[in-house]
């Protein structure tokens, strides 16, 4: 469930939604002087682990155990494909993985014999039966064992023999994810959605109309997440965006934190960087170049030289974050930036013609989720990656083969009536790569 709608969402819980306000409100007749202006909190609520605590709801036995949700059965294995070529596969998925300077391309398909085999913890890892299904997520005890999201199973299944495999659930995610924001909405509606288990409000009036403390506000909601979902989830709470969003990695797991405006100097500063939003392994790897890995060492560091390492922009965002200033306020509605449709697991075309159908697809996918086609402009791009020739079949199922290392092929539609019938108004245009777009006339 993306953000955006879990924000429609809200606006479809009845009108006894603030059923749980009011209750707090009358338990401690507390009333709010109009004059008297409160400080700014932010609440940051965030699912623990929320797809593998989703698929264990019901399964007790395996609660405090390594769990992981993943495609595999459990047993860590898989079948051989005829014609697949293990070992450089998992040469060339290493290669992504460390950022090799080394190019998949340049390897010699005809020196597989020559590849070292891969090792966990010092032992041979057979990959010719190993799981290359990802773990979408992992327990908090699977992780202490080394265990990361996006790792392969079988991989993860060396590391910890005794770590479970469950099923994805994505009925039950929807539910959970609906259930958290009519709680949420119960209090307030001054709530940004941020994913399907993931929200920031603000608690600012509840705090002035009630009288409790953050601390009671959080506890309370915590609590009634976890009586109706059999889910816990953490919260942090702070002045602004960034301070609660930060003291909920305090919070982690099931609990809550509140970050004080006299702790947040001591805090920041050490924060590393790398936890500030915006900031990726890319920008941390550069700043780490210039000697800076916490918040406290980006301090020493005035504005006009981070403006001149990474542009205006961030360079004023990067000055800002690291000292807890952050003045974006809770949003209740996003504007919708782009609509689109992919398709990217699964697609093969033996044939640059057969694209054809899967643009059609693609087409229909986006006029059926555009509610006015004159108002919005439309971008229709087919990627495809030429496959290496001498390439073997994907290890993994529905996986991709070795690819070459130039950029994708750009499949323009030729349908161009398929859009124009539908916005009459509307007139092609090339962007700077050659990738023909429709957009209406109306629109800016």
């Amino acid at each position: 469930m993306q953000s955006s709608q879990c924000q429609q969402n809200l606006e479809l819980i009845p009108g006894t939604a603030l059923g749980q306000r009011q209750s707090l409100s009358l338990l401690y007749n507390a009333f709010i002087l109009s004059s008297i202006k409160h400080q700014s909190c932010i609440m940051h609520v965030d699912m623990d682990c929320f797809f593998v605590s989703v698929g264990i709801r019901e399964k007790p036995d395996l609660k405090g155990k390594p769990v992981a949700v993943t495609s595999n059965r459990g047993s860590g294995k898989a079948l051989l494909r005829p014609g697949a070529n293990p070992q450089l596969e998992w040469q060339y998925y290493q290669n992504k993985l460390l950022k090799s300077k080394t190019e998949t391309s340049k390897l010699d398909l005809s020196t597989e014999d020559k590849l070292e085999s891969p090792q966990v913890n010092g032992n041979e890892f057979d990959i010719s039966v190993s799981s290359m299904a990802e773990i979408a997520s992992c327990s908090y005890e699977a992780r202490q064992a080394g265990i990361k999201n996006g790792m392969f199973f079988g991989q993860a299944k060396r590391l910890c023999p005794d770590l479970q495999a469950v099923p994805y659930d994505f009925q039950a995610y929807k539910t959970v994810a609906q259930t958290m924001y009519e709680i949420l909405a119960s209090y307030t509606h001054n709530i940004e959605a941020v994913s399907c288990d993931e929200a920031l409000v603000d608690i600012t009036e509840i705090l002035a109309e009630t009288g409790l403390s953050p601390e009671e506000i959080a506890n309370a909601i915590r609590t009634e997440i976890k009586n109706k979902t059999k889910c816990s989830a953490s919260t942090g709470i702070g002045s602004n965006i960034l301070l609660a969003r930060m003291a909920t990695r305090s919070a982690k797991p099931d609990g809550q934190y509140h970050l004080k405006p006299e702790e947040v100097d001591d805090f920041i500063r050490s924060q590393l960087v790398i936890h500030l939003p915006g900031v990726g392994r890319t920008m941390d790897s550069k700043l780490l170049a210039l000697g800076i890995k916490t918040c406290g060492d980006l301090q020493c560091i005035t504005m006009s030289k981070l403006q001149q390492e990474f542009g205006p922009k961030t360079g004023q965002m990067l000055f800002r974050f690291c000292r807890g200033l952050d003045d974006r306020p809770v949003q209740r509605e996003k504007e919708r930036k782009s609509v689109s449709a992919e398709i990217n697991y699964g697609i093969r075309f033996t044939q640059l013609y057969c694209c054809g159908g899967s643009v059609n697809v693609n087409l229909s996918q986006v006029h059926g989720r555009i509610s006015d086609p004159h108002s919005c402009a439309v971008y229709q791009t087919d990627h495809v990656t030429p496959g290496q020739r001498k390439a073997s079949s994907p290890l993994k199922s529905q996986g991709s083969a070795l690819v070459d290392s130039q950029p994708p092929i750009h499949i323009l539609d030729d349908k161009k009536d398929f859009l124009h019938n539908r916005s009459p108004a509307s007139r092609s245009r090339y962007d700077r790569r050659g990738i023909k777009y429709y957009r209406s006339a109306s629109h800016s």
